[in-house]
């Protein structure tokens, strides 16, 4: 209870400035502290374990970020792409470099950091080799936000450190507004023309016994393909239960809920993951605190769920290289599951039990987290891959524990986080530049041409930016 108590504490000044001039009443305040508990989620398969409990306060500023009636936050999403599925199957594929970085530490505003780079490959990308002023075309792209909102005022929108949205195959952005005459939130889909349509009007969920009635749910975890947009819905007591999974069907919005809500004390002993769209397909795991639990395949299509593995789970569904991975067993005896062939490039693993590093895919151009050799002081680098070429270090971090993040892929743009500040870097000059500055709930995310940035700020402002990859100047040293 002690850190549970630390968190409160640490979430009250966070909140304590906005709060004074949004929230006479003190009830926003309380709902903004347990949704940002409710976006600390552990990698590991004991996630509701550690969530009930041991806060981890190195990522609990990344944690949440709100929208005022009238404004915006997007959905909470990690890169991901679909790819075709063939049926489940099991084995320990495949092998290389790559692992997943630390959590990153405190940012403050400072230069870019050009980090150190590595001899290009010829016809292949360029790593980063200079630093321009960020030009004018891409400055007047960068001001001119789809969606904005300053302030808080409500906590229906949350954005986590995972991540911050969800771009259809199309270029379509998925994202998460409130207004006036849906002060509960909306999840919309914003087109690179800027038209918007609404898919999802957030309703009240009923929890059962003892939770003091009707609640307005947390809307998180979402995905979109060119068929579905699917969601999750989270009770927030305290901290946010998972309570249903939700798929819209694009073609004619409408809705099916794929986990009915458990209520009472059934709703606290089941563990819902996140959910994970492929193809027609949706995928979870259920569990208890001890990760004993069973992975589940629901067919968009026909309405059916099948069982593709049952006992002790060592990690949740994971969407990598167009296929869907998950591990059973312990961390000492972890074996690697896989529904669908992924495509992955040379020099890339998935580790049993650690994971998938950082991962993006652009058609068959491939980024991703790895690390410097370990034999000295192991710094994050960023790796890409064009086609079938073998892997360029295109970034190495200057420091040991400075991040190097890949966020979002897309065509020769690659654009990644530096411990402080978003950087966009054209991989035929090598010539980077600096986006925005750091501050949690910073994000990107790219496809079907359109790179989606939600940029925040120190006072809670934020801004949903669309830029067009094609609209886009290369960029020179």
């Amino acid at each position: 209870m002690k850190q549970r108590d630390d968190v409160e504490q640490i979430l009250r000044e966070v909140f304590r400035d906005i709060a004074a001039t949004t929230d006479a009443d003190g009830a926003l305040t309380e709902q903004l502290i347990g949704a940002a508990k409710s976006r600390v989620r552990p990698t590991t398969s004991h996630r509701r374990r550690v969530s009930r409990g041991a806060w981890l306060k190195p990522v609990l500023a990344a944690a949440v970020v709100a929208v005022i009636s009238g404004g915006i936050a997007l959905v909470a999403q990690l890169p991901r792409h679909g790819g075709p599925a063939s049926g489940p199957s099991s084995s320990t594929t495949p092998s290389a470099s790559g692992a997943p970085g630390p959590t990153n530490p405190a940012r403050s505003p400072t230069a870019i950091s050009t980090g150190t780079t590595s001899p290009s490959v010829s016809g292949g990308p360029q790593p980063m080799r200079c630093t321009v002023p960020l030009p004018a075309s891409w400055r007047a792209a960068m001001a001119d936000p789809v969606l904005q909102a300053s302030g808080v005022s409500t906590a229906d929108g949350l954005v986590a450190s995972s991540g911050t949205l969800a771009v259809a195959p199309n270029g379509d952005a998925l994202a998460f507004r409130t207004t006036a005459a849906a002060p509960r939130g909306q999840l919309v889909l914003i087109a690179p023309n800027r038209s918007v349509r609404v898919l999802y009007n957030l309703p009240t969920l009923d929890p059962g016994p003892g939770y003091g009635g009707p609640v307005a749910p947390n809307l998180y975890a979402a995905q979109v393909n060119t068929q579905w947009a699917v969601f999750a819905l989270g009770i927030p007591a305290g901290q946010s239960i998972t309570a249903e999974l939700v798929a819209v069907r694009l073609a004619d919005g409408a809705t099916r809920v794929v986990r009915p809500q458990l209520q009472g004390k059934a709703l606290m002993d089941v563990i819902i993951s996140d959910p994970v769209l492929l193809n027609n397909s949706l995928f979870w795991r259920e569990a208890d605190a001890s990760g004993v639990g069973s992975v589940y395949r629901f067919d968009l299509t026909v309405g059916s769920r099948a069982t593709l593995a049952t006992g002790q789970l060592y990690s949740e569904p994971q969407l990598v290289g167009g296929a869907v991975t998950w591990t059973t067993g312990t961390p000492g005896d972890a074996k690697l599951h896989w529904y669908g062939t992924p495509s992955m490039p040379a020099g890339f693993t998935v580790n049993p039990g650690k994971g998938a590093p950082f991962f993006l895919r652009d058609g068959s151009n491939y980024a991703w987290q790895g690390s410097s050799d370990p034999s000295s002081d192991q710094r994050d680098t960023i790796l890409l891959s064009l086609g079938s070429a073998p892997p360029t270090v295109v970034y190495t971090a200057p420091n040991k524990g400075d991040s190097a993040s890949p966020q979002a892929l897309s065509g020769p743009y690659l654009v990644f986080d530096d411990t402080n500040n978003l950087i966009v870097l054209d991989t035929r000059t090598g010539a980077a530049t600096q986006l925005a500055q750091y501050q949690p709930g910073t994000r990107a995310l790219a496809a079907g041409g359109t790179i989606a940035i939600n940029q925040t700020d120190a006072k809670a402002s934020m801004k949903l930016i669309l830029l067009r990859t094609d609209e886009l100047p290369e960029l020179h040293c």
